[in-house]
C-alpha cells in the first residue's frame, strides 16, 4: 500500500476518533458511521404530505388507514380529491382488493372491455356476485356511485339482514332497508356531514371520503385482521414488533411529539424493504446509500413508488463492538446520533411523513439499522 493511501487511511481512522471523541457515542466506547439520503425533490416532487387536502376531511384517520393497508390511493401530485365522487369502477377496484382477488375472466358488461383498466377487478366482483350491473346489460364503469349502491354492494360482502327503517320520514331510495342495516352496524353515522334525511341523502353520488369511511368500518368488523400489521404508535395493537423496531420507533415519536409532528405509523412494507437493505449491507460487507448489488437509493426506491409511495427517505447506521452493550444502550446512541445529525434530524423531523419501517442485521460484532420514511 502506497504513502498516501496509508495517510488517507490514518486519516479516516483518526477523523472517525475524532468525532466519537466528542460524542456520547464515545463515551459507551462504540464506533458509528451514519448517513442519510432523502430523495431529491427532483425525483419525487416537492414536499409531498400524507396527501395535501385531506386535513380538514372529516373521514382523514380512514383515509390513512385505507391507505397504509393498500386499499386506496391519491393522486400524482399528492392530494386524494375527497370530495369528488367515486366512479363505479374504482369503487369496485377498492372492495376486489379489500376481500377478493382480480380474475382473468372478462366480464360480461357489453360496455366493459378486456383492456379497461378495471376489467379485471369488475369481473372478480361480478364472480363473487357483489355486483350485478343494469337491466341493459351495462356496468357503466364511469358513473358515479350513488351512496345506496355502495351500501349495498358492502352489505351483500357482509351479509347483513335488511332492517326497519327507524325514523318516522320513509326514504324515497330503493334501498331504504340496506341504509337501516348500515346505520345499525354503524357504518353510516348520523352526525357525519352527508347525512341528511329531508334530501333522501342515499340516492346523491358518494365520494372518496365517504367511500374510505364505510368501508373502513365495515372492514373492522369483517376483516379486522386486516389491520392488525398496523402499528400506531402510543396506542395498543395486536402487532409485535422486534423489540428494537418497538424502542426505536418510541424514541423517534417522542421527538416528533416534542415538536408538535404526527407519530409515525408502522409500515410493513417500509419494514420489507429496510430489512432487506441492512441484510444486504451486513452480508456483503458495505456501507452507503448505494448498493454494488441493488443499486442507489433512487432505484431501489422504485418498489416502493410502485407500492403508492410518493415520497420516502431512509437513515443507515452501522455500529461495531456492540457485544458489549445492552439493546437499549445501543439503540439510544444510535437515535441521538441522529438527532445530532443535522440531515438525519431533518429526516426524523419531516413533517411529510405518516409511515415508517426498519431493518436490523447482526453478527455478534456489528450491527447494521436501516430506518425508511415514508407518505403515500
Amino acid at each position: 500500500m502506497n504513502r498516501a493511501k496509508q495517510a488517507q487511511n490514518r486519516l479516516f481512522i483518526n477523523l472517525a476518533g475524532a468525532i466519537a471523541k466528542f460524542s456520547v457515542i464515545v463515551l459507551l466506547g462504540i464506533f458509528f458511521l451514519l448517513s442519510s439520503y432523502p430523495l431529491s425533490p427532483s425525483v419525487l416532487g416537492q414536499n409531498y404530505l400524507q396527501f395535501s387536502d385531506i386535513s380538514s376531511s372529516w373521514a382523514r384517520e380512514e383515509i390513512l388507514k385505507l391507505t397504509e393497508v393498500g386499499i386506496i390511493s391519491g393522486f400524482p401530485d399528492g392530494t386524494f380529491h375527497p370530495a369528488d365522487p367515486v366512479s363505479r369502477a374504482e369503487f369496485v377496484k377498492m372492495v376486489v382488493s379489500s376481500f377478493a382477488s382480480p380474475s382473468e375472466s372478462p366480464p360480461s358488461f357489453k360496455d366493459v372491455s378486456q383492456d379497461f383498466w378495471g376489467s379485471r377487478y369488475i369481473s372478480g366482483a361480478q364472480v363473487m356476485g357483489w355486483i350485478t350491473g343494469f337491466p341493459d346489460g351495462t356496468f357503466r364503469p364511469q358513473e358515479p356511485m350513488t351512496r345506496a349502491q355502495v351500501l349495498a354492494v358492502l352489505s351483500r360482502i357482509a351479509e347483513w339482514k335488511e332492517e326497519a327503517w327507524p325514523y318516522q320520514m320513509q326514504p324515497s331510495s330503493w334501498a331504504t332497508g340496506i341504509v337501516a342495516a348500515a346505520l345499525k352496524n354503524n357504518v353510516i353515522r348520523t352526525n357525519e356531514t352527508y347525512w341528511d334525511l329531508s334530501q333522501q341523502f342515499a340516492d346523491f353520488a358518494c365520494d372518496r371520503q365517504e367511500v374510505a369511511a364505510f368501508l373502513k368500518r365495515m372492514l373492522e368488523e369483517v376483516r379486522p385482521s386486516l389491520f392488525s400489521s398496523v402499528e400506531v404508535a402510543g396506542q395498543t395493537s395486536s402487532i409485535s414488533l422486534d423489540e428494537r423496531a418497538a424502542f426505536l420507533l418510541n424514541l423517534i415519536n417522542q421527538e416528533r411529539a416534542k415538536a408538535g409532528l404526527n407519530s409515525l405509523i408502522w409500515n410493513s412494507r417500509l419494514e420489507s424493504f429496510a430489512q432487506g437493505y441492512a441484510t444486504e449491507m451486513g452480508e456483503h460487507g458495505f456501507f452507503s446509500h448505494v448498493s454494488p448489488i441493488s443499486g442507489s437509493f433512487q432505484e431501489r426506491a422504485k418498489v416502493l413508488f410502485d407500492q403508492g409511495f410518493t415520497f420516502v427517505g431512509e437513515n443507515l447506521a452501522r455500529v461495531n463492538n456492540i457485544g458489549s452493550f445492552t439493546t437499549e444502550a445501543l439503540l439510544s446512541s444510535i437515535h441521538n446520533s441522529f438527532m445530532n445529525s443535522p440531515t438525519h434530524r431533518d429526516n426524523i423531523m419531516n413533517p411529510n411523513w405518516t409511515s415508517v419501517g426498519m431493518g436490523f442485521w447482526s453478527d455478534g460484532n456489528w450491527l447494521y439499522v436501516a430506518v425508511c420514511f415514508g407518505a403515500q
